[in-house]
């Protein structure tokens, strides 16, 4: 009989075993599952988040929006964001799907509910690009819930509309959500714009709030800024440049806003 030798290889280093990490782990809506807690794998992550929210298909996502495959590729002491691959963002950004994953109707498919929410999250996002700007004179808007004729308005279309006694709206205010997580978010300038693009492409980690548009948008004012002398040059008598964000397109995967800006003089504009 012949000497039995080990199947393991003499000169294999052994597997390097990562060092526990501290992390924060946080919902698609920014609620807390994990507060600052230690784990030594990736496997014991998932099963204490996978506890957490009840279900066992996840997906955890880097500050970046990188998907954590192993330990190492989170940050020690960072915020992951776990999202479950059975939920729907987008649906429930917009109210037609509840944190367990169950849709508000029982009769209309899921593609025509996604068809909806798409249609709700352009309208938001598209208010969000102008909401609190030098333009933005009527309080808070309302996006009015138009499919009545398919369901009735779900409770998160709980205002009354201004414009239809008897229907129903969602009355949209810096904290509303209008950019779902996940969503890559892309910018580009206007064309021939002499202003810089200082606003880099990025995943949502969470939902984006209209107050984060704001945030957005104030950086790209301050590039509008440094070419205030330069700008008010294409109209005599003009004082004032604002810096815009007006949206292109909202997919089920991403976002386009367009960068660009007005020229104008405040007293004419706003006589």
């Amino acid at each position: 009989m012949g000497v039995i030798t080990s199947c393991l290889d003499p000169m294999r280093q052994p597997d390097v075993i990562p060092d526990p990490r501290v992390l924060t782990v946080v919902g698609i809506s920014g609620d807390v599952i994990l507060d600052t807690t230690e784990v030594s794998s990736i496997l014991e992550l998932k099963e204490q988040v996978s506890t957490q929210m009840h279900t066992k298909n996840i997906k955890l996502l880097s500050a970046e929006g990188r998907v954590i495959a192993k330990l190492e590729d989170a940050e020690p002491d960072s915020t992951v964001t776990a999202i479950a691959l059975n939920l729907s963002p987008l649906l429930q950004m917009v109210g037609l799907e509840d944190d367990k994953g169950n849709l508000v109707s029982e009769t209309v498919p899921r593609d025509e509910l996604e068809t909806i929410a798409l249609q709700i999250a352009r309208e938001l996002s598209s208010i969000g690009c102008w909401f609190g700007s030098p333009g933005h004179m009527d309080g808070y808007p309302t996006v009015e819930w138009e499919w009545t004729d398919k369901m009735p308005a779900p409770p998160y279309f709980s205002s009354e509309s201004r414009f239809d006694e008897g229907s129903r709206g969602l009355t949209i205010k810096r904290s509303t959500p209008v950019v779902h997580a996940g969503a890559e978010v892309m910018f580009s300038v206007q064309k021939a714009s002499p202003v810089p693009k200082v606003l880099q492409d990025f995943t949502a980690e969470t939902p984006l709030t209209v107050a984060d548009l704001i945030n957005l948008r104030r950086i790209h004012q301050a590039a509008c800024d440094e070419k205030r002398h330069m700008l008010l040059k294409e109209i005599p008598g003009a004082d004032y440049v604002e810096g815009t964000m007006q949206l292109k397109q909202y997919g089920p995967d991403c976002l386009h806003i367009e960068l660009g800006y007005r020229v104008y003089d405040r007293d004419e504009e706003w006589r």
